[in-house]
């Protein structure tokens, strides 16, 4: 890979310190709360448009929901209790959006503490949770309509 691709990779990654090695690349910005999803869209759609049939996405939801303080953190990325608030956000508004995600199938994976975690769990972000819990129990089984599959 050239050293170009392996930048370019890194600011995907939210990895790159300064943006200032892409400007020839005619990327200016870093992927922030106001840009994910609509380089999320636009990725999902210029993969379509390549000839995959379809997206799978596959977001690990693990770091979020770890609450680490800062004396404590060894190598690899943290999230703030803010960053966690802002995927929540940017999950609620994917499933709102859903004709723009047309062809993809996004799996959401998630520590247990997702659902028992009062600081960082879905309990502190309803618009998701609403859009995400089963609506409804049929003598305590699933709802087969419900979007989330527990395993």
């Amino acid at each position: 890979m050239s050293m170009h691709g392996e930048v370019v990779q890194q600011w995907l990654r939210g990895e790159l310190s300064s943006i200032t090695p892409l400007k020839s690349a005619l990327i200016f910005r870093k992927i922030q709360r106001s840009t994910a999803r609509h380089m999320l869209y636009s990725t999902v759609q210029f993969l379509r448009r390549s000839g995959y049939p379809y997206v799978m996405l596959l977001l690990d939801l693990d770091r979020y929901l770890d609450a680490v303080s800062v004396r404590s953190r060894t190598i690899g990325l943290y999230y703030t209790f803010n960053a966690t608030m802002e995927l929540y956000e940017l999950l609620r508004q994917a499933i709102d959006d859903l004709e723009k995600l047309d062809g993809t199938m996004v799996i959401a994976m998630a520590p247990h503490t997702i659902v028992i975690d009062e600081r960082r769990g879905l309990e502190r972000y309803q618009a998701l949770k609403m859009r995400l819990w089963n609506d409804f129990r049929v003598k305590n089984s699933q709802n087969p309509l419900s979007p989330m599959i527990r395993l």
